[in-house]
């Protein structure tokens, strides 16, 4: 086409798929009286590109998240210029003087919702200003440190107690930890019940491990008492004279925790006869004695010794067999009323 004068105001469209080009030449021309002088033509071009559809989306660096947790959102801009402006928002309002291309907070609360709205500074976009997705904060729980231990805390050796953890709170992804020792100490199981055997009195430690933080223990001391085993015999004079006394003394074995000495006579258990390691016995008879220990965790076996007791001698009469002679003869003598035997005749 061609014309001449001022090119009118126009509006250009694209409705294909490609840019449209427009190549205008502009020749200037002064005619005075008769004579036409003519300019040097000029060329332009126009392109009518397509339309642009803005759009933005968010992301952001770590969702769900642990209280106080400093997290970042960043837009993803199609078709926003070079650089697009941003305006962010929480829950729906504006956060004053965030207009920056990233988002950064530590101050989340659960729930809290975030988007941005971003005005395109490219050419051809419409609409102008697009808001992106919204990202909804989630909030771990984190745990609350075990207050106490429940369980038998007195065992005996070879026995075992189940303790369970009393108080606080598992947070997000946490787990129950128990420890010997000391709290972090030598593992000693997880759940919130464990079962233990220890050889020794111990103290065990409980805590919380999870997603946002470690609790500090609980702890619980496990009193582990000592079995005693049998005496393995009894020493001292075995033998006396009626009416004195012997010293009898266990040996052998062990006193567990709380245990006494035990003694007995007649039988294992059957008339006592005293306590502690070592008694002072005067039988007037043969006796057997018994001794066993007996404390907290069981009551052992006996060993056991008899006292043999010897009557003591007693004098008698000595008389002659026959009680008057003359000269020099044989008298026997014989002795009565006596308790024992002659060992010696003496004059």
């Amino acid at each position: 086409n061609s014309g001449t004068g001022n090119i009118p105001a126009f509006t250009a469209t694209n409705s294909g798929t490609t840019p449209l080009t427009a190549t205008f030449s502009a020749v200037a021309s002064f005619t005075n009286n008769g004579v036409t002088c003519t300019g040097t033509p000029i060329q332009f071009t126009i392109t009518v590109n397509l339309p642009l559809t803005p759009s933005v989306s968010i992301g952001v660096s770590s969702n769900p998240i642990c209280p106080g947790t400093s997290v970042t959102f960043t837009p993803t801009p199609i078709n926003g210029g070079a650089p697009p402006q941003y305006q962010w928002y929480k829950n729906g309002g504006i956060l004053n003087g965030e207009t920056g291309a990233t988002l950064v907070s530590n101050s989340l609360a659960a729930n809290d919702k975030i988007k941005v709205r971003m005005t395109s500074t490219a050419a051809c976009v419409s609409p102008l200003t697009v808001e992106s997705n919204e990202i909804m904060i989630i909030l771990k729980t984190p745990s609350i440190a075990p207050t106490s231990i429940t369980g038998i805390s007195t065992i005996c050796n070879g026995e075992s107690t189940t303790l369970t953890l009393i108080g606080g709170s598992a947070g997000t992804g946490a787990t129950a930890e128990w420890f010997s020792g000391s709290c972090g100490g030598t593992p000693a199981g997880i759940g919130n019940s464990i079962t233990v055997s220890p050889s020794s009195s111990i103290t065990y430690f409980v805590r919380f491990n999870g997603d946002c933080n470690t609790t500090s223990c609980a702890s619980q001391l496990i009193t582990v008492n000592t079995l005693s085993s049998t005496p393995t015999g009894i020493s001292g004079v075995t033998n006396i004279c009626l009416g004195n006394s012997t010293t009898l003394t266990v040996s052998g074995g062990f006193a567990g925790t709380g245990a006494i000495a035990e003694w007995f006579t007649g039988s294992c258990g059957g008339t006592p006869a005293g306590t502690g390691n070592s008694i002072i016995v005067s039988p007037t008879v043969n006796t057997s004695y018994y001794v066993r220990y007996k404390g907290i965790c069981n009551t052992t076996a006996c060993a056991s010794v008899t006292v043999n007791v010897s009557t003591p001698s007693v004098g008698g009469v000595v008389a002659p067999a026959q009680s008057q002679g003359c000269g020099q003869q044989t008298v026997n003598l014989s002795v009565s009323g006596i308790n024992g035997s002659v060992t010696n005749w003496e004059r």
